[in-house]
């Protein structure tokens, strides 16, 4: 029987859905849990998710800035316009190891080298991603291929309907949830003889408790004293 595990370190999580589902909340929550208190967290904010804009301690950087070996959580904002420039961060954290990435709206990552590169090889250079997107059908398809966990809230689309489905358990997403439940499916669990290799999570913490998470965690620890 299927069991939902907080994604392992260097491993890549594919989180679903259209607009309001809670695709967002749950991408965050996973996001608390990394361990950005020993090396950096980098996100890649391209519509300036609210969620984000609510901590204290998240730290802005530019596209082009120098990469930091200093644990913490980093935002990065880039235009969509400015995919060379995305592609080169890709290329500067593959280089860099040890650090975590989390992309908001994943369909407007260029689909170049790098980024498959750091969905290859994350085991190897100790990096983690999180791929957050509500048109699955336009993500590029190293997401879905080297996913270890993938989670899917409701979808309106046929196409990104289809487009899940070839890389998710046959019958798994037409069936109904209540709002904000999701699909929790790890590919790299899937055991042949289970039934159901999927489990179904309920809603996870409010956003205004996972800022509170993850500002408390990047809190100076002489501040707690």
């Amino acid at each position: 029987m299927a069991e939902f595990t907080f994604p392992r370190e260097g491993y890549h999580t594919a989180v679903l859905g259209t607009t309001g589902t809670g695709k967002s909340t749950l991408a965050a929550h996973l996001l608390s849990r990394a361990p950005f208190h020993l090396k950096p967290q980098y996100i890649l904010d391209y519509k300036f998710e609210d969620i984000f804009a609510m901590s204290k301690r998240i730290v802005e950087i530019g596209i082009n800035d120098t990469l930091t070996r200093t644990p913490g959580v980093y935002i990065i904002r880039p235009r969509p316009d400015q995919e060379d420039e995305v592609e080169d961060f890709f290329k500067r954290l593959w280089h860099h190891e040890n650090a975590d990435l989390y992309i908001d709206e994943a369909y407007l990552a260029p689909n170049k080298t790098w980024l498959r590169n750091l969905l290859a090889q994350g085991r190897s250079k100790h990096i983690s991603v999180i791929s957050a997107s509500q048109r699955p059908v336009d993500v590029p398809r190293s997401v879905f291929t080297e996913a270890s966990y993938v989670s899917v809230f409701r979808l309106n689309d046929r196409k990104d309907y289809q487009r899940v489905g070839e890389f998710t358990p046959e019958g798994m997403i037409e069936k109904r949830l209540p709002d904000y439940h999701s699909f929790w499916y790890s590919p790299l669990h899937h055991k042949a003889d289970d039934p159901q290799p999927y489990v179904i999570l309920s809603p996870v913490p409010r956003a205004e408790q996972i800022v509170e998470l993850i500002d408390s965690r990047l809190r100076p620890r002489h501040s707690l004293l």
